[in-house]
C-alpha cells in the first residue's frame, strides 16, 4: 500500500472516530445519529449538482447499500445507548477486518500478502481481545454484545457492497453522494416513527452544528475510504481503517474521561503492531 493511500485511510479513520464520539456525547444517541444522515443528506444534494452521475451498472449496489445503512445507523445509536464508547466501538469496528477479507478475496479475487494478512489478523486478534475483557468483567451484556456483533455484520457486508459499487460508479465520490441522498428520505421517516416530531426538533435546534459536523466527518470519510479501495485491496484498506479504533479509544479517555484499562492498552498496541504490518503489505 502506497504512503499515500494509507495516510489517506488514516484520516478518513479520524473523522470516522470523531462523529462516532459526536454522537457517544449526545443525550440521545438516536436522535442525534439521524440527524447526522440528514445532514450529511443535506450535503450531498450539493454535491451531486456538481459531481458527475454514478454509472448505471452501480446503481443497484447504491441500492442496497442505502437498505444495509438504514440497518447500521439505527443499531450504531442503540449500541451507544446500551454500552460505553471504548467497549462498543473497538469491537463493532474490530471484528469485520477478518470478514472483510474473506469476502475479499471469495467473492472479489484479491490476492494479499503475507504481511498482510499479519497485519489484518493483528488488527482483529488485539481487539478481540477487548472482547473476551468486556464479557468477562460484565462491561457489556449479552442484549449490547448481540447489537454490537450485528453491526460488524453489517459493517461486513456494506464494505464489500460499496467497494464493488464505488468501483463500477467510476467516481467514489459521487456514489457516496448518492447514497445519502437516498437514504435521507429513510432516516428522517425513521427518526419520526421513533422519536417524534417534537423531540427530533428539538435535537435539531440545539445539536445542528454537531450534526453538520458529524455529518460533513462520516460523508467524507466513507468517500475517501472508498476512493482508496480504488487504489488498494479492500481487505488492507478496511483493517487500515480501523485505526480508528485507537483514535475513538483516545477521545473517549480525553474527551469524554472514560478509563482505559491495561488490557485495552495492550490492544492498541497490538492494532498499531498491525497497522504497521498492513503498511508494508
Amino acid at each position: 500500500m502506497s504512503t499515500e493511500v494509507a495516510l489517506v485511510v488514516l484520516f478518513a479513520a479520524l473523522l470516522h472516530a470523531t462523529w462516532n464520539t459526536l454522537v457517544k456525547a449526545a443525550g440521545d444517541k438516536l436522535a442525534l445519529t439521524v440527524q447526522v444522515c440528514l445532514a450529511a443528506g443535506v450535503i450531498s444534494t450539493f454535491a451531486v449538482m456538481v459531481l458527475p452521475a454514478p454509472a448505471p451498472q452501480s446503481w443497484p449496489y447504491l441500492a442496497a447499500s442505502v437498505v444495509i445503512h438504514i440497518v447500521y445507523y439505527a443499531l450504531v445509536g442503540l449500541s451507544y445507548d446500551r454500552t460505553d464508547l471504548s467497549v462498543a466501538y473497538p469491537l463493532m469496528r474490530g471484528l469485520p477486518p477478518l470478514g472483510t477479507t474473506a469476502l475479499a478475496i471469495l467473492l472479489m479475487g484479491e490476492t494479499v500478502s503475507l504481511a498482510g494478512l499479519l497485519g489484518v489478523l493483528l488488527v482483529s486478534g488485539g481487539l478481540l481481545v477487548l472482547l473476551a475483557e468486556s464479557t468477562r468483567s460484565g462491561a457489556i451484556d449479552r442484549r449490547a454484545l448481540m447489537t454490537v456483533l450485528a453491526v460488524s455484520v453489517l459493517i461486513v457486508v456494506y464494505t464489500v457492497n460499496d467497494a464493488l459499487g464505488a468501483r463500477l460508479s467510476g467516481h467514489s465520490g459521487a456514489y457516496v453522494a448518492w447514497m445519502y441522498v437516498l437514504l435521507t428520505p429513510v432516516m428522517l421517516a425513521l427518526g419520526l416513527a421513533t422519536r417524534g416530531r417534537a423531540l427530533m426538533l428539538t435535537t435539531a435546534r440545539q445539536h445542528w452544528k454537531v450534526a453538520f459536523a458529524g455529518g460533513a466527518c462520516t460523508m467524507l470519510s466513507y468517500g475517501l475510504t472508498l476512493w482508496a479501495m480504488r487504489h488498494a485491496p479492500v481487505a488492507l484498506v478496511a483493517a487500515l481503517r480501523e485505526v480508528s479504533v485507537i483514535f475513538g479509544l483516545l477521545i473517549a479517555a480525553v474527551v469524554l474521561r472514560e478509563r482505559l484499562s491495561r488490557v485495552q492498552i495492550i490492544a492498541v498496541v497490538t492494532a498499531v503492531a498491525g497497522v504497521a504490518a498492513i503498511r508494508m503489505g
